[in-house]
């Protein structure tokens, strides 16, 4: 589940940082259109799609430490203002830690990529079939899954009053 500690910098989080992270994780609260989507679990045995057409299951998206996984509709304004704000930040060792799926078919998902040249480094996969949502059990898009190693440990699913916040919040849990 998402905590306001998974924000945070390990050793020297300076006070603007730490209260940052509260004002964040108060307006996750606070906001009806943004839920908690997800309590603590494994990362469920699903099958995407490559950009080449390829058959990706779940257990090859695992990463070593803390990731995340970025899932975005197509058509979705909110979506495009999640990715633009991490396309734009100059986080370029992070970007490589990034999953992004669109419930959409490869070609579209090739479409979207091209329009995010600041996350070339991030993993791009089609989930046609929506198989993340039936199996997370999650709703809305876009939503965010903070992953560590093969555990889901926390998400947001909706829109956050500004998307920048996705930036600051993936920034601190990708550092970690």
């Amino acid at each position: 589940m998402w905590s306001i500690s998974s924000c945070g910098r390990r050793g020297g989080v300076n006070a603007l940082s730490r209260w940052r992270s509260v004002l964040v994780a108060s307006v996750i609260v606070a906001a009806g259109s943004v839920g908690i989507a997800v309590e603590r679990m494994a990362l469920p045995v699903f099958t995407l799609t490559a950009r080449d057409g390829a058959a990706v299951t779940s257990d090859r998206l695992v990463q070593p430490g803390t990731w995340a996984l970025i899932y975005v509709g197509p058509h979705c304004v909110p979506c495009e203002a999640v990715l633009r704000s991490i396309d734009q930040a100059g986080l370029p060792t992070l970007k490589r830690r990034i999953v992004v799926v669109a419930a959409s078919g490869p070609e579209a998902v090739l479409e979207e990529a091209a329009r995010y040249p600041g996350l070339a480094d991030a993993v791009w996969l089609a989930d046609v079939s929506n198989a993340i949502p039936r199996q997370i059990r999650h709703t809305g898009v876009p939503a965010i899954f903070g992953m560590r190693n093969n555990m889901i440990e926390w998400s947001v699913a909706g829109v956050l009053m500004d998307a920048t916040d996705v930036k600051s919040i993936l920034a601190n849990w990708l550092e970690r």
